[in-house]
């Protein structure tokens, strides 16, 4: 059995402009990051953002009291029926004709998730 007390991950790389504006549209169509504190590619995709980019994404914890093996969690019920199969995991609300575009879970550069908003015209 793995019992792990919770954890935050700090930021501590600086944002570049494009960070910061990417995060900013991000925000712009209600986009969601779902990660897990023992997850290292969601502590690599905060880090991709930088500090001042990464206060205007919208992250869900999605193992806020810790995580047991045993219990499968417990995960945080907004997590429920937002994470597919791994971490990290995108949902942006405001996808395409005002439905939510699930991404594919994996961490995204800031340059991938650029593209994705704008093929998707948001």
């Amino acid at each position: 059995d793995i019992s792990l007390a919770y954890r935050p991950v700090p930021v501590e790389t600086e944002s570049s402009e494009l960070a910061v504006e990417v995060a900013q549209k991000l925000s712009a169509a209600h986009a969601r990051f779902y990660g897990a504190f023992w997850c290292s590619h969601c502590a690599d995709q905060k880090q991709f953002f930088g500090k001042d980019a990464f206060t205007k994404i919208d992250y869900v914890e999605c193992f806020p009291n810790g995580y047991e093996s045993k219990l499968k969690g417990p995960m945080a019920p907004a997590c429920n029926g937002n994470v597919d199969n791994g971490y990290p995991q995108w949902v942006i609300e405001d996808g395409p004709g005002g439905k939510p575009l699930r991404l594919s879970p994996g961490e995204k550069s800031v340059s991938e998730l650029e593209g994705i908003l704008k093929r998707n015209n948001l």
